[in-house]
């Protein structure tokens, strides 16, 4: 058959160049989350720059107050992604009841869990992000690009990073992949069970409503003292 050396070359020199390849890639991802926060921290830096100067402060006060700005602006993107994805998680728990009810009731009827879980997307709104993700895991199956609906679900679940998605893709791949005879009563459970997360959810959200109105009456009563303080004041230092 021949010498088969430079082919055994070839093929180490090609899994050294991939595992290469995907280091770069990982480094090159890295350097671009770096590049758009270092962006955004040269942005508030300069900007604050320019504000202070065009304020006519002194330059030391300036430089201090300008780098403040720019490391606030390099964590504010951090900042408000883990705000939006608090969101994301707070719109799926609430969510979350009304679907494993709408799957469990189906797949009473006679429905397989895949087509009942369809079918709720389908009724569903998909502007909401559960709906919407989950649009997304039937679309992928459609076009072709996963070839099952348990590996299109496991995709959904690390993008989400949410707790009751991943119980819920957990359950839809174990009932597909091993099989159980009482998923509508563990569906029926989670649905109890996350209706009454979601109605401590609503209660947190109300009291931290109710916390956040009395900023204003706070800001307003102050303004009120500052008011009522300031003609005493000023006859006190006129006396002086």
């Amino acid at each position: 058959y021949g010498d088969c050396r430079p082919f055994v070359a070839f093929c180490r020199c090609y899994g050294k160049l991939d595992f290469r390849c995907e280091v770069l890639k990982e480094v090159w991802q890295l350097f671009r989350k770096m590049n758009r926060k270092i962006l955004y921290s040269l942005c508030a830096f300069f900007m604050m720059l320019f504000l202070m100067i065009a304020g006519g402060n002194k330059p030391g006060i300036c430089i201090i107050v300008a780098l403040a700005s720019g490391s606030v602006g390099y964590f504010a993107r951090d900042f408000l992604n883990k705000r939006r994805h608090k969101k994301l998680v707070q719109s799926m728990d609430m969510d979350m009841p009304d679907l494993l009810i709408d799957v469990a009731m189906l797949m009473e009827s006679g429905m397989n869990i895949w087509d009942a879980v369809c079918r709720c997307v389908i009724n569903g709104d998909t502007n909401k992000p559960l709906y919407g993700a989950l649009y997304k895991a039937i679309r992928s199956v459609d076009m072709g690009i996963c070839s099952d609906y348990c590996i299109a679900l496991e995709q959904m679940a690390e993008e989400c990073r949410c707790s009751c998605v991943s119980n819920f893709v957990s359950l839809v791949v174990q009932n597909s992949r091993k099989g159980n005879s009482f998923i509508v009563q563990i569906l029926v459970n989670s649905a109890s069970f996350y209706r009454t997360e979601r109605k401590n959810t609503a209660t947190k959200l109300a009291g931290e409503a109710t916390t956040l109105m009395l900023l204003p009456s706070a800001a307003v009563l102050i303004a009120m003292i500052l008011l009522m303080a300031a003609p005493a004041s000023i006859q006190m230092i006129g006396g002086l």
